[in-house]
């Protein structure tokens, strides 16, 4: 399986640059962590509260990545999106 990484080089963060998760909502992995660590600690709360993954839904499997991550406790050091049609 191919995999993807995609960076918004654009707007680093102080840690270096952060990953797209979600390109139909321009949502990248620090915000989403973000709302996690605020509490959206299952995917339909996320869901509701950032709209990640209600378009075309290609992002649904590095969301559900990220949320085993938080709920291991050490989180993911990169997350691998899945190239559509790859």
């Amino acid at each position: 399986m191919r995999t993807l990484r995609v960076y918004n080089s654009r707007h680093p963060t102080r840690h270096g640059p952060t990953m797209i998760i979600c390109m139909c909502k321009a949502l990248n992995e620090r915000q989403l962590r973000e709302t996690i660590e605020s509490g959206a600690t299952c995917f339909d709360t996320l869901q509701m509260e950032t709209g990640v993954s209600t378009c075309c839904g290609a992002c649904t499997d590095s969301v559900h990545a990220l949320l085993a991550g938080h709920a291991g406790g050490a989180g993911l050091a990169a997350t691998e999106l899945r190239r559509v049609g790859a």
